[in-house]
Formats: structure tokens, sequence, C-alpha cells
């Protein structure tokens, strides 16, 4: 009986230490997503280049204002992209201007987040 409990006690241990190895050794999703974040990217309403560091520079149309310019910082973070905004061509924007956004998906070539109000915003990485 002892040996039996000693044998099942062993076993649950090298089951936890193996799922505490796995869990160090395998790559974060974040990790992952911020490895395939730079690159040009775009969507249906414009497109911004991202460096490796995680800085950008992006331009879409708005109805308003036409073609707008931004700068700034992305990282991924929790399963969120955080936007830090430190320029843009909106002459009466406030800068630094941060906002989070969920993702919902990523791989390589398609970034999927939702952008705060519950729509999805799909980003394609461009192939050259």
């Amino acid at each position: 009986m002892k040996k039996i409990i000693t044998i099942g006690f062993i076993a649950a241990l090298l089951v936890l230490v193996t799922l505490l190895a796995w869990q160090h050794f395998m790559p974060s999703r974040d990790a992952k997503i911020r490895k395939n974040l730079a690159g040009t990217w775009v969507m249906d309403f414009g497109s911004f280049i991202v460096h490796p560091d995680g800085s950008y520079i992006g331009w879409h149309t708005n109805a308003t204002s036409g073609i707008v310019t931004n700068e700034g910082t992305f990282q991924i973070r929790d399963g969120y992209m955080i936007n830090t905004m430190t320029k843009t061509s909106r002459t009466n924007a406030r800068v630094p201007y941060v906002s989070q956004m969920r993702i919902i998906r990523a791989d390589a070539r398609e970034l999927v987040i939702d952008d705060g109000g519950n729509v999805e915003l799909v980003l394609r990485i461009q192939v050259a």
C-alpha cells in the first residue's frame, strides 16, 4: 500500500513539474504577437508601418479631416494592444493619447482586434 502511494505521489509530481516546465518554456501569446507585429499592415480605411521596437506611423481616411497621419507606439500586454499616439496631423487632438484594444486573434498575417465598441477591426500584413 505504501508503495502504491509513493508511486502515485511521484507520478503526480512528475506531471506537475512537466506542466510547469511547459508553461515556462512555451512563448506566451503576447510574445508571439509582438514577434509578428513589425511590418506594413493594411485595413479597410488605412495602413500603418510598425517597426521592430513597436513604434509606428500610420495613415487613415477620416470623413471630416481627410487623410490623417498618426505616430506612436504599440505594446502587446495581457491580450491587449495598447496604442500610445504621440503625434497626429489632426490639429485639435490631444497627445499623447492612450487607448487599448482587446486582441481577438492573431497570427503572422492577420490581427483581429475589438476596437472597444464591439466592432472587429481586421488588420492584414502586406506581403511584398
